[in-house]
């Protein structure tokens, strides 16, 4: 079996509640509804800090995108002729 651990939170009844019902509905249990959105949630974040961890090595190698590319770019998507993602330039 593998190896466990207990986290024990605080949430508001609301949320509570809302777990007791998904439980019921699912018919899994609390601890297994809170461990797969924790695991979710921490996936997740990692991600996102790798990214910017990512982002800040290429800012600090100086290989950054200009303003106003960037902002072509994005204003760009959800039209009928989206740019291309811009080439980050040596600064």
């Amino acid at each position: 079996m593998t190896p466990r651990a207990t986290v024990t939170f605080h949430t508001s009844p609301d949320t509570k509640a809302r777990l007791d019902k998904l439980a019921a509905f699912t018919r899994r249990s609390k601890s297994y509804l809170t461990n797969e959105a924790v695991e979710r949630y921490l996936a997740d974040e990692e991600s996102f800090v790798t990214a910017v961890e990512e982002g800040l090595a290429q800012a600090d190698a100086g290989q950054l995108i200009e303003h106003e590319a960037a902002t072509r770019y994005l204003r760009s998507l959800g039209t009928n002729k989206p740019l291309p993602v811009p080439k980050p330039k040596r600064s």
